[in-house]
């Protein structure tokens, strides 16, 4: 059980979620309290938007900016709307709950395991190399401006231009 509790992706999914809390809460200050003088009020939702921020950084040390972006925003979506229904007492149409279940099952697609490696693993070989063109030789492009330099990779703190 502590193998699965110190996960390098359960705890990235954790740091995503606790981000997501912080925004959350920093957008339910403002909700709740917005008639409070504006001093008073960006110091909790300042502090919140930190935080945030600062589990955001700390997950977009280890994982993908896409992943991260994406697993934030939609435990956003998902904790903003159940803010909303549960204290705010905003109902929504059949339409916006179909949505939110959407971002959800967006959720359970990014969630690690067999199933939803291999069918990601099994769409990107089909879509990076298809059958007809793996054994297929591009020619060199003569319009490229870098037409002719080798290509010597970056060593640190280098860009990743060809050296001249």
């Amino acid at each position: 059980m502590s193998a699965v509790l110190s996960s390098p992706i359960l705890i990235q999914y954790a740091l995503c979620l606790a981000s997501a809390v912080f925004y959350v809460s920093g957008t339910a200050a403002m909700k709740l309290y917005g008639d409070l003088p504006f001093g008073l009020l960006m110091v909790p939702v300042g502090a919140a938007f930190i935080l945030a921020a600062w589990f955001e950084v700390a997950v977009l040390r280890t994982a993908r900016v896409g992943q991260v972006f994406l697993l934030i925003f939609a435990f956003e979506v998902t904790l903003t709307s159940l803010l909303a229904f549960v204290v705010l007492n905003e109902r929504y149409s059949t339409r916006e709950l179909i949505g939110l279940a959407t971002i959800i099952a967006g959720i359970a697609l990014m969630v690690p395991g067999r199933g939803a490696d291999f069918a990601l693993r099994e769409a990107t070989a089909v879509a990076a190399v298809p059958p007809a063109a793996a054994n297929t030789e591009f020619p060199a492009s003569t319009d490229s401006p870098f037409h002719g330099q080798d290509y010597i990779p970056p060593s640190q703190g280098e860009t990743a231009w060809p050296r001249t």
